[in-house]
């Protein structure tokens, strides 16, 4: 592989699964225990750790 055959792949694998899995991540609303009292029975912790891991 050349360098812009490369970096054409890593853009390419950026944009469709970096991306798209930073955008889902953002949207579980898991926040510091310190400003949601109830983390634990919400479950955000459990659901972005979930996606980390996936």
């Amino acid at each position: 592989m050349q360098a812009d055959e490369i970096q054409n792949h890593i853009d390419q694998y950026w944009d469709d699964y970096v991306l798209q899995s930073l955008k889902q991540y953002i949207t579980i609303p898991n926040v510091s225990p310190m400003f949601d009292p109830d983390w634990k029975q919400h479950g955000y912790m459990d659901q972005a750790i979930t996606h980390v891991m996936d």
